[in-house]
């Protein structure tokens, strides 16, 4: 059943079919984002030769991009921290992740009511919004600071007496959860965005970090000792109940909070989902997907930790309680971009190895993002804390000059629209196929010619009673085009015996002679019981075949 907006967005599980488009608002928002070739189609070149000069974005211009997110198939939208900065110890023109007030929106950005109108807008058009918050750290020029200079237990001291941060971050001081007046000041800041502004949830940054020991700090013996630790495991309920009520006092449309964790390590995430958390993501996907364009690397099988994932989110399901139990599924976002990293075409090595990455994060058991310009084949990402002039020229089309260098940033012309409509179709396909946004996940054992395992292809099938789609990632990157024995399946949650099609088919309630249509160009793969089928797949391509009874 093809995707009906309206009706998931009244859903209180609509977080396990999201799609989310992650923006910077000072780079998308701004003179940055008017060189986007939708743009350039639609006003044409202009006669001066200049496309765009400027520094910052603004909220207005986000709004005015909401119906392009729409049409390109995204449905939940993901600000990056939209708040004050500060300026003490700032790294460039200020990092979005050094707040100085979570009280107070980047006048930069626009006023506060720009914003309020950016949501509204959103969700005229059935998308959800969320919020990057930061609950582990703030600018050392912060609020909090100026309001409670007598008191030394709202961020952590170093040994020698400082404002303590973590890792390199030297823009932050960190927050001290010990301390439960922080707690529940975190907690009402959070909430206070639900009732200003009805945003549908958060990116939470670093969220394992508030509860977690500093490695260096000095810490309090008088400080509080209990509740720290368990910070998400209260205060996410909590803001849930609050939520309700407030939504069903208001004779608002009820709707469930989104909370989205970055996390570094997967023990992290396991622990933060059974917190409560709806999602969690790290890099450990993004990293394995490179790591197989390296010829060093090759033999790293990402559907191994597809699988695993995939068991661990069960068995949180199945073993939760209470809140847990009542909530959606527990999910894993994947994406082969975000704002952390290099662009996908540059960390895997070009724009197809990019687009099989980004298959994969879109096709698996997960929801998916995408990085603003991503679908446009960006190659250059400004850093979030870059202090850049922009200045795109006739001659030089899709070049911008960053500090008076001179860096491409989206290939040329003709790479740009074929990107833009590889991407819309993988939206498109998501769209339809109910089984790829919440169906099974089968791993395929793929043999290559001699009958040995093929290292350099990924292959699976999701699946839903009535509906299949089979898909193949070939990350060779040697020019060598594969021919594919898709020998037997390994049903990723139920047990480790290998199936056949014949049983899958029987599964599927499918017939068991069955001509799956290719869903990228003209052609077919037949599915028959007990009948191995045979692909052929080029270097660095996405093959997908598809039926829905």
């Amino acid at each position: 059943m093809p995707f009906d907006r309206q009706s998931w967005f009244a859903r209180e599980d609509w977080a396990s079919e999201a799609v989310l488009y992650q923006i910077d608002v000072r780079l998308f928002g701004g003179d940055y984002h008017t060189d986007l070739p939708a743009v350039i189609a639609e006003r044409g070149e202009p006669a001066d030769g200049l496309l765009a000069v400027g520094r910052s974005g603004h909220f207005t211009q986000v709004t005015e991009q909401l119906d392009y997110l729409v049409e390109l198939g995204i449905n939940t939208v993901w600000i990056m921290p939209p708040f004050a900065r500060g300026v003490e110890r700032a790294k460039g023109p200020g990092s979005p992740y050094a707040v100085r007030s979570f009280r107070t929106l980047n006048p930069e950005f626009g006023p506060e009511e720009d914003f309020a109108h950016l949501v509204e807008e959103a969700h005229r058009r059935y998308l959800k919004v969320i919020v990057g918050f930061v609950p582990n750290h703030m600018a050392p020029d912060n609020e909090l600071l100026e309001q409670h200079r007598d008191d030394d237990r709202w961020f952590y001291q170093s040994i020698d007496g400082e404002l303590y941060y973590d890792l390199d971050w030297w823009d932050t001081c960190k927050l001290n959860y010990r301390n439960p007046r922080v707690r529940t000041h975190i907690t009402e800041r959070l909430l206070d965005l639900v009732y200003r502004f009805k945003v549908d949830g958060f990116r939470c940054d670093v969220a394992f970090m508030p509860t977690a020991t500093p490695l260096s700090a000095r810490l309090d013996p008088h400080a509080d000792q209990g509740g720290w630790t368990t910070f998400w495991q209260e205060a996410i309920p909590h803001l849930r109940a609050q939520a309700r009520t407030w939504h069903r006092e208001s004779q608002d449309r009820p709707r469930e909070l989104f909370f989205l964790a970055e996390v570094y390590y997967y023990d992290e995430a396991v622990k933060l989902l059974r917190d409560g958390f709806d999602a969690v993501y790290h890099q450990y996907f993004l990293d394995r997907q490179t790591d197989k364009f390296s010829l060093a690397l090759i033999t790293i099988d990402i559907q191994e930790q597809i699988r695993q994932e995939l068991t661990d989110l069960a068995r949180i399901w199945h073993d939760g309680t209470g809140e847990q139990a009542a909530r959606s599924r527990p999910l894993t976002l994947r994406f082969a971009e975000n704002h952390d990293y290099a662009r996908a075409a540059h960390r895997c090595g070009g724009l197809a190895q990019s687009r099989v990455a980004t298959a994969a994060a879109f096709t698996t058991a997960c929801v998916p993002m995408l990085l603003y310009g991503q679908e446009y084949g960006a190659l250059v990402r400004p850093t979030i804390t870059e202090a850049v002039d922009y200045a795109v020229t006739k001659e030089h089309p899709g070049r911008l000059i960053v500090q008076a260098l001179q860096v491409q940033l989206f290939p040329g012309k003709q790479e740009r629209q074929t990107s833009y409509r590889w991407y819309r179709r993988l939206l498109e396909l998501r769209q339809r196929f109910d089984c790829l946004r919440c169906g099974e996940f089968y791993q395929i054992n793929v043999r290559g010619d001699g009958g040995f395992s093929d290292v350099d292809v990924v292959a699976f099938v999701r699946w839903l009673p009535g509906e299949l789609v089979l898909v193949a990632l070939n990350y060779n990157i040697r020019g060598e085009t594969r021919m594919l024995w898709l020998k037997e399946l390994w049903p990723s949650l139920h047990s480790e015996r290998c199936i056949g099609w014949k049983e899958l088919l029987e599964q599927t309630g499918l017939p068991t002679k069955l001509r799956l249509q290719n869903l990228w160009k003209e052609g077919e793969l037949m599915l028959e019981a007990g009948e191995v089928p045979i692909l052929e797949l080029p270097s660095c391509a996405v093959a997908m075949y598809g039926y829905s009874g």
